[in-house]
């Protein structure tokens, strides 16, 4: 994950009580009623974030990439290979030269991938397709409940340095019967897999221990 990466590379410390902040964005967005105080404090808390943002834009457009050199460096003397890294910087919202900072630190960490949650956003996978090609490091989109077989197929026409991180839990609780099959087809675009073991939609969709649920988690990994 980017933050641990960023905080051990000297990133400034945020202000802001996240667990509070997206409790009260998800309390607005499912429109329940936020009483005078709570919109207070979301409202501050807002302000603080796009200072901290443009805090951060500063810093990462800047930082020297030594400490996560350091960083690979640490777990590698630890027997750890860091394959995969998710910083904050590849939304829509962000800036080419967060980016590539993104793909720049990857790179000085070792990875293969980076990660984000696909953006079902054409324009920015083009995009990102072709920063990864640059910088010769894939991207790689990992889904939630929006998961399909076809989820990913524009994305990976766009570029070869587009791919799959693929959750096979989610993938089972939006609906899809067969993991399996996707695996097969399109494990040469598969950068890397999240093992969940997740119910179907009509026994609840639920989060369960491995082999208590509806993901064949066994069949996957053999």
């Amino acid at each position: 994950m980017g933050d641990p990466a960023e905080t051990f590379a000297g990133a400034p410390i945020s202000p802001i009580n996240f667990r509070d902040f997206y409790s009260l964005t998800r309390k607005k967005r499912n429109q329940l009623p936020l009483n005078v105080e709570e919109k207070q404090q979301l409202a501050e808390m807002g302000i603080q974030r796009e200072n901290f943002d443009q805090e951060m834009t500063k810093w990462r457009t800047s930082v020297s990439m030594d400490k996560f050199i350091e960083l690979r460096k640490m777990y590698l003397d630890a027997g750890v290979q860091i394959y995969a890294f998710k910083p904050r910087v590849f939304d829509k919202n962000k800036s080419l030269k967060e980016i590539d900072y993104g793909f720049k630190v990857g790179k000085a960490l070792g990875v293969s991938h980076a990660t984000l949650e696909h953006p079902e956003n054409d324009e920015h996978t083009q995009l990102l397709g072709e920063m990864a090609l640059k910088h010769k490091i894939y991207i790689a989109y990992h889904g939630h409940e929006q998961q399909t077989p076809i989820l990913w197929d524009t994305a990976l026409e766009q570029s070869e340095y587009n791919a799959m991180n693929i959750d096979i839990g989610h993938y089972v609780a939006a609906g899809n019967p067969l993991p399996l099959k996707i695996i097969k087809e399109k494990n040469k675009n598969i950068q890397s897999i999240h093992l969940k073991d997740r119910t179907s939609p009509k026994n609840g969709r639920k989060n369960l221990a491995f082999g208590k649920g509806d993901t064949p988690i066994k069949d996957i990994l053999l």
